[in-house]
């Protein structure tokens, strides 16, 4: 039995955000109703066959190549590079892949590319929509941590809306800093200090490492009020992370452990609102986290974890 791996990206044209590549083998005989390019269907319908492709499949393999990387290598080699990393992901290993556009360059598996192949392929229209819809997702979380971008609606697609929040707003750490007209808004270190919009950004760029890490951002506190204990939420499989911002500044913290005691103690008090599934069973940490500015590129540095 030939085994083929359909193989799509999504975000290739967004001006903020990963792009991100999918790669899926069906089972052999199976006729999923409706599959076509992803753009070509609602949101809805791509939740819903996003969950009959998996069930339906041999094999899904997920590859994100975030901002930054796109910054360095351009879209299209990021591009390439995602759609690898879907591929090798892959558990089972596909005797040839068929690629929506054009073939993959230096790819050990054999592939072609085939023009349009994501409206009239079924293997590759599925994999347009694991793609659009894992990109979908890892976008609407994105909007919990960046709240002024309506990135649940334009999903950082250059919109007219989303232009002109960029314009009022100025760019998020999630912004493609090269991709037109984001040059035009980037902030300055002074302007964010000035604006007192340094911590908003330092949560930012926390809470992008976290979604980076595999978490799912739960909750952000950008006042903090109330919660002074900790600025963001997230979970990591079956643990829910309470993660603490020491330093914004580059200088180093004096945190005594007698006053960590006291940060577990009290967010022990404030767990039970985000127990979230009754039926799991989930532990609980708390993670200590700095950021130094003042260089050419912020260092985060992971302090410290505590098991609550």
């Amino acid at each position: 039995m030939k085994l083929i791996a359909g193989v799509d990206e999504a975000g290739r044209g967004s001006i903020a955000g990963p792009v991100v590549a999918a790669a899926v083998i069906l089972k052999p005989n199976i006729i999923i109703k409706d599959l076509k390019d992803s753009k070509k269907l609602s949101e809805n319908k791509r939740d819903f066959l996003f969950n009959e492709i998996y069930d339906k499949s041999i094999a899904i393999g997920i590859g994100v190549i975030h901002e930054d990387i796109i910054e360095e290598i351009n879209i299209l080699n990021a591009t390439y590079k995602a759609m690898q990393l879907a591929i090798g992901k892959l558990t089972t290993r596909p005797h040839e892949a068929l690629i929506d556009g054009f073939p993959l360059p230096d790819q050990i598996i054999k592939n072609k590319g085939v023009i349009g192949g994501d409206n009239i392929i079924p293997v590759i229209s599925a994999a347009s929509i694991v793609a659009k819809v894992s990109r979908d997702r890892i976008m609407k979380n994105y909007s919990l941590v960046f709240p002024n971008y309506d990135f649940h609606k334009n999903k950082g697609y250059g919109t007219k809306g989303h232009i002109s929040l960029l314009q009022k707003n100025l760019a998020s750490p999630i912004h493609r800093k090269s991709f037109r007209p984001v040059p035009n808004y980037m902030p300055t270190f002074n302007k964010l200090i000035e604006d007192k919009k340094i911590l908003q950004w330092t949560i930012g760029l926390i809470s992008r490492e976290l979604v980076r890490k595999n978490h799912t951002i739960i909750n952000v506190f950008i006042n903090n009020s109330g919660n002074r204990n900790f600025h963001i939420i997230s979970q990591e499989n079956n643990v829910v992370v309470f993660t603490k911002i020491d330093s914004i500044l580059g200088k180093n913290s004096a945190y005594k452990k007698k006053f960590v005691r006291a940060q577990i103690e009290d967010i022990k008090n404030k767990i039970h609102p985000y127990k979230l599934n009754k039926s799991k069973y989930y532990q609980y940490r708390f993670d200590r986290v700095s950021i130094i500015f003042g260089s050419e590129k912020p260092i985060i540095k992971y302090k410290k974890k505590y098991i609550i």
